[in-house]
């Protein structure tokens, strides 16, 4: 987490006299080394990737400029992000009318009883549909011969 990849190499016991501790050592590029107290165990993750890496240098440096890099980049993609739902925020959509006398009617002659999650997504979505503004996030889904339509 905080100096970059390593190779696990062993766990030892250290410190003074009645003051041990175990520790996992961690080796990095060259003969760069750190040993972590077990108890700290969550600030390293297995790296898994199809071909093995060499150890990085445990220069932070590099590490501090590799994560500077990253949080640009995830700064960038979350304004754009926010520039994208802005703008769908304000753009125009097709609002459809109420229920109509006929359609209630014709909803009322579905054979079938309908689940309280059926009537509450059918609700949603004319509410949608009525809104007039596009929903990009809105979809419903089901198996086959469920009644979607």
């Amino acid at each position: 987490m905080d100096h970059g990849i390593a190779r696990y190499e062993r766990m030892l016991r250290r410190g003074a006299e009645g003051e041990e501790r175990d520790y996992l050592e961690l080796s990095f590029a060259g003969t760069d080394k750190i040993f972590l107290p077990v108890e700290q165990i969550n600030r390293i993750s297995r790296y898994f990737r199809r071909r093995e890496p060499g150890p990085q240098q445990a220069r932070r440096g590099r590490l501090v400029r590799t994560k500077q890099r990253v949080k640009r980049a995830v700064t960038d993609l979350a304004k754009e992000l926010l520039e994208i739902y802005a703008a769908r925020a304000v753009a125009p959509g097709f609002a459809y009318p109420p229920d109509t006398p006929c359609s209630r009617n014709s909803s009322a002659s579905f054979p079938y009883e309908e689940t309280l999650d059926q009537l509450r997504a059918t609700a949603e979505v004319k509410l949608d549909m009525e809104a007039g503004r596009p929903d990009w996030t809105a979809s419903s889904s089901a198996d086959v011969g469920y009644g979607k339509t």
